[in-house]
Order: structure tokens, then sequence, then C-alpha cells
């Protein structure tokens, strides 16, 4: 309780709020047609964009075909290695390209909506944490607990509650 209450401070010293209150997976929050179209996943993350308060930024969302991901290392994609890959053999969520920003997802998370918000989520809060140099604040080994805790404390922790459920056997 004390690591969360600690670290919760200081992101919200860093400015991160929830902008659009509570974030529900309902038609309230997300009232755009999801067909599973590049167009429809474009939506989805400006709607995530739009609820994160981050409307000023351009942050577009690329389709990793799972060909180009065919060095992956799990059967779940979610591990994959394409044209977007880290050093470390794993695909990068984001990059960032000056200003802009591209979310990199695989064509197989597209037909998964809760993971797919989920994928969203934690991309746009990582370039919340990036842009807001909150990543500075923290311990390197918890970068990734700093992410959800983030997009929690920006509203969308029921989202991130329901993606941490999905189980994928590989």
């Amino acid at each position: 309780m004390r690591w969360l209450l600690e670290r919760g401070a200081k992101l919200l010293e860093g400015g991160t709020a929830p902008v659009s209150g509570l974030v529900l997976p309902t038609g309230k929050f997300f009232p755009d047609h999801f067909d599973g179209s590049v167009q429809a996943v474009g939506r989805l993350l400006r709607r995530v964009v739009k609820l994160a308060g981050l409307s000023d930024m351009t942050i577009e969302a690329r389709l990793v075909t799972e060909e180009a991901a065919s060095g992956s290392s799990c059967a779940s994609g979610a591990c994959g290695v394409g044209p977007s890959s880290g050093g470390d053999g794993t695909m990068r969520r984001t990059e960032r390209h000056g200003d802009d920003w591209t979310v990199n997802l695989l064509a197989g998370e597209i037909g998964h909506p809760v993971g797919l918000t989920t994928a969203l989520v934690r991309a746009v809060s990582h370039i919340f944490m990036t842009e807001a140099d909150l990543y500075d604040l923290f311990d390197p080994r918890e970068a990734e607990a700093m992410t959800d805790l983030c997009g929690s404390l920006l509203g969308f922790g029921a989202l991130l509650c329901n993606g941490a459920y999905i189980y994928k056997k590989g």
C-alpha cells in the first residue's frame, strides 16, 4: 500500500490526472462502431488519446503483420519481433518520431477488443510518462508497473484490469 501511495503521489505531482474521469468500456466512452478495420483501430486510438487528455499530440497506429513478426518467441504474438523491434528481441509498442508517436500493433491483436484496448491504453500511458519525463522519478525496474499505475491514474484502471485477466496459451 505504501509503494502504491508513494508512487501514485509522484505521478499526481507530475500531472497524471483522470481528465475524463473513470473510463469504462461502455458506449458512453467508446461510441464508435468497431469493425476491425485499420480506420476503426485509428478511431479507437484517437478516442483513448482524447480520454487521456493528449489530443494535442499526433499519435498514429501502425499494424505490424504476423509475417513481419515471424521471429516471435511466443504463439500469442505479444512478444513478436518485427520491423519495429527493440534490440532485446521484443516489439517496440511505441516509437517516437520528433514530436509525433507511432503505436505498433500486431494484426492478431485487433481481433481481441479487450486486449487491443489494453494495449492502446498502455501505449498511451507510456507516451504520457515519456513526454512528462516521469520515468526519471522511478527505478527503471519499475517501468512496467509505473506505466500501469499511470494508466490507472489517467482514468483507465477498469480497462487495464479487464486486460489483466487475459490468458492465451502459447
